[in-house]
């Protein structure tokens, strides 16, 4: 989904908690995260019992994984699955600590890769004399948080000489980049909003976008334009993108561009993604990027710069426990949910814990979850969760985002 559609969909959704519609979601930041885990139910959950995949009845094999097929009811509370799981479950798997990347990204690289040798500047200094600038205005307010934090020393900055619309920043752990492609994508973009505008004032049907089916340039289809991204990532030092959702933008002439939402994968296990949420969690590893059959156009990544130092391997639970263990918590009142909702997401995963956003824990987690929109499509009718986390060693319950 391009960050214009998402950001205007969950405008739309925040709209709706705060008119009532629903409850808001709690996002808890490292700290708390933490102290809710510390707190977590003395009584431990009696573990299911590990057995081999084939054994469960609401798992069904197939060449893609194993689809997870079941309802769990207690009294009025129900919880449907339906979903491919990609990622069954292994008998062990690593619990990593990382820190955010302290020597600067590759600047000879970045310039190639993404600026294609365009003649750029280090900014970095102008950038923070303006934010210190900014400090001695009276109306100065302090808008960023812990989860900015970053030694000033090792941000970096480009920017182009002759376009301002060329930069690339690298900030905490994470980069946004705007490169000269942008000024086509954005052009189509407004394009489209100008004929909006028009045919609206006047009555007629809005125009309509193509999505999926068309390609952009007849050698220049979805899959080629994510290999486009995932090369240049790798240039720079970023490896294993794992795509969430890809989509499609073209007028009618076949000009347009491909957008992806990606996270990245550790050890073959993707971080955890923020596209359940109705905000974005902190501590999810989210990017968003546009390409076109230029080059990459835009790029914005949250937490995606971590590098790895130490390793340790753990016993895991399998998704038949996960499945069993969330039946479980439904009976004993621990969970709710809504028979109005069909999960569709299940996956083992990586979330981060931190308490000072320079050293990250990643800890395997199963994660069932209902991505954003299908919740704004319920148009408010939720009542129990769209999304669990359960620790995939001890069995707990890490949090449930409730409305």
């Amino acid at each position: 989904m391009s960050k214009n559609k998402r950001r205007t969909l969950e405008l739309c959704f925040l709209l709706c908690l705060l008119s009532g519609c629903v409850k808001p979601p709690e996002i808890k930041d490292g700290t708390e995260i933490a102290k809710a885990e510390s707190e977590t139910e003395n009584v431990q959950q009696s573990m299911p019992e590990k057995k081999d995949l084939s054994s469960y009845d609401f798992l069904e094999q197939t060449k893609e994984g194993y689809f997870c097929r079941t309802t769990l009811e207690e009294g009025e509370n129900k919880i449907t699955v339906d979903a491919l799981v990609e990622q069954t479950g292994l008998e062990t798997v690593p619990i990593l600590t990382a820190k955010v990347l302290d020597e600067k990204l590759d600047e000879e690289k970045i310039k190639t890769t993404l600026f294609k040798g365009l003649s750029l500047y280090d900014a970095a200094d102008e950038v923070r004399a303006e934010i210190e600038a900014d400090k001695e205005n009276e109306d100065y307010e302090v808008v960023t948080s812990d989860m900015m934090k970053s030694d000033p020393a090792n941000d970096l900055v480009l920017r182009g000489q002759k376009d301002e619309s060329l930069s690339f920043d690298r900030y905490a752990a994470g980069i946004q980049y705007t490169g000269e492609e942008y000024r086509q994508v954005k052009a189509l973009d407004r394009a489209w909003g100008e004929a909006d505008a028009t045919m609206q004032e006047a009555g007629e049907k809005l125009p309509q976008r193509v999505w999926f089916g068309k390609d952009i340039r007849e050698d220049f289809t979805e899959a080629v334009a994510w290999d486009t991204l995932c090369s240049a990532m790798e240039q720079i030092g970023i490896t294993d993108l794992k795509k969430i959702c890809g989509e499609t933008f073209c007028d009618s002439e076949g000009q347009g561009y491909y957008a992806f939402s990606f996270t990245r994968c550790i050890e073959g296990i993707p971080l955890m993604s923020g596209e359940a949420q109705a905000q974005r969690n902190p501590l999810c590893v989210i990017g968003e990027a546009e390409v076109t059959a230029d080059g990459v156009a835009d790029i914005q990544a949250d937490n995606i710069l971590w590098e790895t130092l130490s390793s340790e391997d753990t016993q895991c639970i399998n998704v038949g426990q996960f499945i069993e263990l969330v039946g479980q918590y439904l009976k004993d009142g621990k969970i709710t949910g809504d028979g109005s909702i069909t999960f569709n997401h299940v996956e083992l995963t990586y979330m981060m814990v931190t308490k000072d956003w320079e050293i990250a824990e990643f800890k395997p987690v199963w994660r069932m979850y209902v991505p954003l929109e299908e919740l704004l499509a319920a148009e408010g009718n939720i009542h129990g969760s769209m999304e669990f986390v359960v620790d995939a060693v001890t069995g707990e319950i890490i949090n449930q985002i409730s409305y």
